[in-house]
């Protein structure tokens, strides 16, 4: 979150969307070259022994560094069929976008890899290292410029040098902690991941289109100005409940591929889930009832006349947590193919939306298309996941009823938007309030005895 405000404070808008934009990039070249492989790799962690993991891990590794660096050469050599269709950007730049992929998704595997042995600590410590770094390089490349000459003109090759630099922490990590390098690759051990990870190829794909296609649009069809701003006040909504809520289900994800045979974890399965919501309701509450003073705090004054389009956010980002926090009923199923089929037809939907708004409502249009695709999304994951694990669903009524609460609550918020700050602080402490007593009338309704006891023996296993 301090990175950003860092950005936001120092690229002129125009500069956001292309950051914005830049990252969209990224995100297509880690489909291409890695296929984010760090997927296949935690769904299979569990299928060998301790003993087996590093051939398993240095034949993943090797494996898709190859792959990596060949796609990475053709797109290298095709730069100049390629650019055409992106915005405007030096040689330079494009290039640092080829290569941050291929650091990125080595730094994924080891995330996954610390996740999945439940290192919280290492996994926090090393995050915050390369936030650090990232953001120490970007205070110095931005202002003492001497330090650089080759793109003092073009701030945005600046902020990703840095955020390729800021990779370095893993691999320095990894050189220490990883098993020592071989040259093994056993198809055998990495056989299952792979197919794991290439048949989410489509999912991210259209994933990333459907997230993004609003960003490509809005600069064909406006300026890229528009993108930045749209780009500036989303920040504000992923940055406080993804960014904040994604460690939670980062975690959650591992313990599910563990335990999901685990009676105990089944029984206890509801209350954590129901946790969670509740936690993600309370960030909407607080982000739909200060959304002046959280632009003027993460994006300083010149995003303050655009604070209002942070009610338009909410609801496409609360869709979008409560499906995440559904999605891995597809994994556990293997019905990748499935997920493929639903998450390309979202992108289709979304993009002729896209294309029918945003000529003729601009921002608010791509807004209202997001939030569509975004509530198609939820009703869809939720039935489905209810077919395919009903002990690791969640409710129809319950997701309803969770869905409902934000977008009335964040409607009323919008009503005292010009309201006084200590006005609005009680409103939120009232809610707070709310929001406990809820969550201790369901523990009293929907945990019996037996439902507690499984509760607490599954959180002081080792």
């Amino acid at each position: 979150m301090g990175i950003i405000a860092y950005l936001a404070r120092n690229l002129t808008k125009s500069q956001m969307g292309g950051y914005s934009l830049s990252l969209v990039f990224i995100s297509l070249f880690c489909v291409l070259m890695c296929f984010y492989v760090n997927s296949g790799y935690q769904r299979y962690f569990f299928d060998f022994e301790r003993k087996e993991r590093d051939d398993y891990e240095l034949s993943l590794l090797n494996i898709l560094a190859i792959i990596a660096f060949s796609v990475c050469s053709l797109l290298w050599i095709a730069e100049s069929i390629i650019t055409p269709y992106l915005f405007e950007m030096s040689q330079f730049h494009y290039r640092l976008l080829l290569l941050i992929p291929l650091f990125y998704s080595f730094t994924e595997v080891i995330l996954a890899k610390l996740r999945s042995t439940q290192k919280r600590k290492t996994l926090l410590l090393l995050q915050l290292a390369r936030s650090s770094l990232f953001f120490l390089l970007l205070y110095a490349f931005f202002e003492y410029p001497q330090l650089h000459t080759f793109f003092n003109q073009d701030p945005l090759s600046a902020v990703f040098l840095a955020m390729l630099l800021s990779f370095s922490i893993f691999v320095l990590y990894y050189i220490k902690t990883g098993p020592l390098w071989r040259p093994i690759i056993n198809f055998g051990k990495i056989k299952a991941a792979l197919s794991f990870s290439i048949s989410f190829i489509p999912v991210h794909m259209g994933v990333m289109l459907y997230l993004n296609s609003d960003k490509y649009m809005l600069e064909k069809f406006m300026t890229m100005e528009v993108v930045g701003i749209y780009t500036a006040i989303s920040l504000i909504t992923s940055s406080i409940i993804i960014a904040l809520m994604g460690p939670i289900f980062d975690s959650f994800y591992p313990i599910i591929l563990k335990e999901k045979e685990n009676q105990d974890f089944k029984s206890a399965h509801k209350i954590i889930v129901f946790g969670i919501q509740l936690l993600a309701l309370t960030l909407v509450f607080t982000l739909s009832i200060l959304p002046k003073e959280s632009t003027l705090i993460i994006l300083g004054g010149k995003y303050l006349p655009h604070a209002k389009l942070i009610f338009g956010f909410i609801p496409i980002v609360f869709c979008q947590f409560l499906s995440q926090l559904l999605s891995y009923n597809f994994h556990l199923k293997n019905k990748i193919w499935l997920l493929a089929i639903f998450e390309l037809s979202l992108a289709a939907v979304n993009i002729m939306m896209n294309l029918v708004l945003i000529p003729n409502f601009g921002l608010k249009g791509a807004l209202v298309a997001s939030a569509m695709t975004m509530l198609i999304k939820l009703v869809l994951v939720t039935l489905i996941s209810k077919r395919l694990l009903p002990e690791f669903s969640i409710s129809a009524r319950n997701i309803s009823l969770c869905l409902l609460s934000a977008l009335i609550v964040s409607g009323l918020h919008y009503l005292c938007f010009e309201g006084a700050l200590l006005y609005r602080i009680i409103i939120l402490i009232c809610e707070y309030i709310l929001l406990a007593i809820l969550f201790y009338k369901f523990l009293e309704k929907q945990a019996p005895e037996q439902l507690k006891h499984s509760l607490k023996k599954l959180i002081s296993r080792p």
